[in-house]
Formats: C-alpha cells, sequence, structure tokens
C-alpha cells in the first residue's frame, strides 16, 4: 500500500502510513473487515461505508440524502413495489440494515438487554441510492483521499483507553465536535468510569452543557421508566419518600413552566404523574401509557436541548429497564443526536452495544471506549488525590497496595478506608483542616489480596462494633443507591439512638454517604 501524500510503502492492510500517518485503510463497523480508503462498500459484507456524488464526486456520509457540496439528490425513498419489472432487485431493497446477528453471550447481567436484541435494531426508512457505487475503491487524489478520511466511519470507533487518555479523548470530542456522538463507556467495576464523566464534567469550560444523569439498578430493572424517573427526580429535586405530594406538585409544575419554557398541560400532567407515582401501582399501567411519557420526556429533553447542549448519561446501562430503553430509541428517532447533544452508555463489561443501534448511529455517531487497568505511575497519582497529595504512606505499604489493586482504583479507596478502620491511619487537626497520619506500628500492615476479600475484612470489623449493622445493610440495599434512612429504620425495627450509631458509623466508614440533604 503506497501512501498517496508521502510514496512510503506500507504493510499490505496498514489503517495509516507509517512514514506521514495519513488514514489509508478502514475497518468495517460491521464486520471489522478491512477496506482501503476509499472503498464505497464493505469487500466482506457490502456494507455502504461512503456515498460518491454522482454529479460532482463528493464523498458523503453512507446514509446522507443529498450531496453536502453540491445539494445533489444521492439517496430517496423507494417506491414501495417497483416502477418497472426490468427494475433490479438490487435497487428496490432497502438500504437500511439488517437484523443482528446473534451477539456473544454476554456476561449474566446483561441478559437484560440481550432479551431485547431484536426490538433494539430498528431498520431505517426504505431508500434507494440514485447512483450505486461499484465494490471498488476509487483511485484518489491527495485532497480527496484526506475528505475520504473525514467522512467513513473511522477504525478508532473502538479503542483500549486509560482513564487519564479516555478523559483527553472526550473532552476533546465535546469541544471540537461539530455533530453529537453515542459514546460507549466500558469497564471492570470500580475502574473509574463514572469518575471519568464527572471529571469531564468540570473540566469542560469551552462549550456549556446541561448534564442529565440517571442510574439503572438490577433490582430496579423490571420497574418501568426507573432510569428516567432518577434522572428527572434529580432535575426537579423530588426526594425518595413522598411526604407532602401537594407541595412537591406545585415545585414541578413551577420547574416545567418556568425553567424549561412548557406550558402544555398533558406534559406537565404526564410528568407530575411519573414523578409522584400517580399511574396504577402496576407496571402494566405505566406500559399502557408508554406513548404519552415517551413524548413527555422527549419535550422536556429537547426543550432543555433548545437551551444548550445537552449530556445524557447512562450510568450501569446493562441494567437499564426495558421502557427506559424503549425511550432512548425513540429520542435517537426523533434527532437527539442531530445536533451537538450526546448520549453516554456506562457500564461494567466490555459489551459491543452498537448492533442495537441503527446502522447510521453505528456506522457514524458511535464511539466505544474500553477502559484500561490503570497503570503504576497512574495509580499512584490517583491514590495521591485520594488522600489530598499528602504522601505519608510508607514505600513498602503503597507498593503492597499498588500491586494488589490490579489496576483498579476502588480498590485503593477501600484500602485506605480499611487502614483507617483498624487505625493504620488517622488524622489531626492542622490549622482549619486536618492531615492524615500514618501509625509506625502499622508498617507491617496485612493488605487483603483482592477486593471481595477487603471488603469482607471492611465489613466484619464494622459488625463486630455494631451486630445489628448488617440488618441496615440489606435493607438499604433493598432501595438501591438512595434510601429514606427513616423507613430503613422502620424496617429493621430500630430505636432512634441505635439507628443514629449505625448511620453515622457507615457514613465515618465510607459504606454511606449523605444525599438530598
Amino acid at each position: 500500500m503506497i501512501c498517496p501524500r508521502c510514496g512510503k510503502r506500507n504493510p499490505e492492510k496498514a489503517v495509516t502510513c507509517q512514514e506521514c500517518g495519513l488514514k489509508i485503510g478502514t475497518i468495517c463497523p460491521r464486520c471489522r473487515a478491512y477496506n482501503k480508503i476509499g472503498q464505497a462498500k464493505c469487500v466482506n459484507c457490502n456494507l455502504t461505508l461512503i456515498r460518491f456524488c454522482p454529479k460532482c464526486k463528493a464523498a458523503n456520509f453512507p446514509n446522507a440524502t443529498h450531496c453536502r457540496k453540491c445539494g445533489t439528490e444521492i439517496l430517496k425513498k423507494a417506491p414501495k413495489k417497483p416502477t418497472s419489472p426490468a427494475t433490479s432487485p438490487e435497487k428496490t431493497q432497502p438500504e437500511g440494515i439488517e437484523p443482528a446477528p446473534q451477539p456473544a453471550q454476554i456476561e449474566k447481567k446483561e441478559e437484560i438487554i440481550e432479551e431485547r436484541r431484536e426490538e433494539l435494531v430498528q431498520p431505517q426508512p426504505e431508500t434507494t441510492p440514485e447512483s450505486e457505487p461499484a465494490a471498488t475503491a476509487h483511485p484518489l487524489s491527495e485532497a480527496q483521499h484526506e475528505e475520504v478520511e473525514k467522512e467513513i466511519p473511522q477504525e478508532s470507533t473502538k479503542k483500549d483507553f486509560s482513564r487519564v487518555e479516555a478523559g483527553m479523548f472526550l473532552e476533546q470530542v465535546l469541544t471540537r465536535s461539530n455533530r453529537g456522538f453515542l459514546i460507549d463507556i466500558s469497564g471492570a467495576d470500580g475502574i473509574g468510569k463514572s469518575t471519568i464523566i464527572s471529571n469531564l464534567a468540570k473540566n469542560i469550560t469551552d462549550r456549556k452543557f446541561i448534564w442529565l444523569v440517571g442510574n439503572s439498578e438490577p433490582n430496579h430493572s423490571k420497574f418501568p421508566y426507573s432510569f428516567f424517573r432518577d434522572m428527572l427526580r434529580s432535575l426537579f429535586n423530588v426526594p425518595i419518600l413522598i411526604e407532602n405530594k401537594d407541595e412537591l406538585r406545585k415545585n414541578i409544575v413551577k420547574a416545567v413552566e418556568v425553567s424549561l419554557d412548557i406550558s402544555d398541560k398533558k406534559i406537565i400532567n404526564t410528568v407530575c404523574k411519573l414523578l409522584l407515582n400517580e399511574y396504577e401501582k402496576n407496571a402494566a399501567d405505566i406500559e399502557q401509557n408508554s406513548a404519552e411519557i415517551n413524548d413527555m420526556i422527549e419535550k422536556i429533553i429537547m426543550g432543555l436541548a433548545a437551551k444548550s447542549a445537552i449530556a445524557l448519561v447512562a450510568e450501569d446501562f446493562e441494567y437499564i429497564d426495558k421502557a427506559s430503553f424503549d425511550c432512548i430509541k425513540h429520542l435517537l428517532r426523533k434527532g437527539f443526536l442531530d445536533g451537538t447533544n450526546f448520549l453516554f452508555l456506562n457500564h461494567s463489561n466490555a459489551a459491543n452495544f452498537s448492533k442495537f443501534f441503527p446502522e447510521e448511529i453505528a456506522s457514524n455517531k458511535y464511539l466505544m471506549l474500553v477502559i484500561k487497568p490503570s497503570e503504576k505511575e497512574e495509580l499512584n497519582a490517583i491514590l495521591m488525590s485520594m488522600m489530598n497529595n499528602q504522601d505519608v504512606l510508607p514505600e513498602n505499604v503503597k507498593q503492597k497496595m499498588l500491586i494488589r489493586s490490579k489496576g483498579i482504583p476502588v480498590f485503593l479507596e477501600q484500602a485506605l478506608w480499611f487502614m483507617f478502620q483498624v487505625g493504620a491511619l488517622y488524622t489531626e487537626p492542622q490549622g482549619e483542616e486536618h492531615a492524615i497520619r500514618f501509625n509506625p506500628k502499622a508498617v507491617d500492615i496485612e493488605i487483603p489480596g483482592d477486593l471481595t476479600e477487603l471488603l469482607n475484612k471492611r465489613f466484619d470489623i464494622i459488625e463486630k462494633a455494631i451486630p445489628a449493622v448488617d440488618k441496615v445493610i440489606f435493607a438499604a440495599a433493598a432501595f438501591g443507591y438512595k434510601f429514606p434512612p427513616f423507613v430503613v429504620q422502620q424496617a429493621v425495627g430500630i430505636e432512634d439512638q441505635q439507628a443514629n450509631e449505625i448511620f453515622q458509623l457507615l457514613i465515618n466508614s465510607g459504606i454511606f454517604s449523605v444525599v438530598d440533604a
């Protein structure tokens, strides 16, 4: 493969020139086959990679209906029936995606997504090209070569990143891109995917975003719209435990009418019904009203998008409920990514969800980032950040923590909490702040070998302090990530004083944290 820019001879299936870095090949986003740059269709699966205008020869996205340079129509809707018996069948078949192949067996917790595989893949409108390009590469000039490079799907739609690399890459995407993307972020539990997102929200100053974050949980996956309820509760400051429904209703109505400029009574009523649990107490009633709920969510999110770009974050996406998943598809069909809005799918296992979305998104608007375990230098920086840059750990203790973490930052966090619990670390006043100190007697402290063992050790210490603490933890876990303390106390059947002692112990131990305070 000879580079048209510098003349360097490259290996046969090189993606970029080894000499000057010019893109000289691409990987098909569907079947991962190698194609020469300028290839109109994949040589292996025949997927349209790029569409050339028959008039000016400019390169266009495969699903573009009109040439971006001269405006010529290059893709139009096909008639329901061929207008002439002589018309080639290839000219009348839809250009949309084919049914996705059965995904490889993902981890067990991805079964929620797997069950809805066929529902996720939405066929695109039937179209037919004005000029069907041959499945061979066009001879390109250097200028055309670089133009095509910008238009076709790139191999970098999937790449392994460190936390730092992912943050830098995403910051560039969100601040420099003139179009929206679906961004898939995966990695092991505790590797720091949510931290990447939260840091991104803090660091971006060049472009204004409204960040909408919702959590999905295993025990809520059967509850319709649990993801969007969580997101909307945060948006409208609705607590988990609803006590004064009338006052909350007034606050929600005011927020929708004043902040979002939405006066549609049906939309306002639907928001209130969903957040105040006024639908019938069964999933079927909510599902029967899914059209009006989807319309309400669309109006709210698109209303916000009219004021600022939106970054919609789906945490723990592998646990998302069916109704919320369908609503996300609804938003995509309504053009959520047409502007500079972004959708983040954050999940644990490195599963490729692109096959669940329309081809236009999978090919042109889908970025897949796999977060790899942190290297020693990055881990050390993370550890220092956790300790407010107070380097007080003996070198042997620090090295033991870094090695046993296996590159997973949450292990370092839990190891620090463990050392506080056993007295190896403590704090003392220093001016207006507190300094972290290491107990010299703990220099030979034994750090558990993996995260599970470490957590078990921590819970053993807590349970010995107050035996009833395990009941509180189990009762709180039934609610998910957030819970009302009073209800948990009532469920466990403990008095106020004991409840306060347990909650304070769990907060001080880093097991619970206070929200909605």
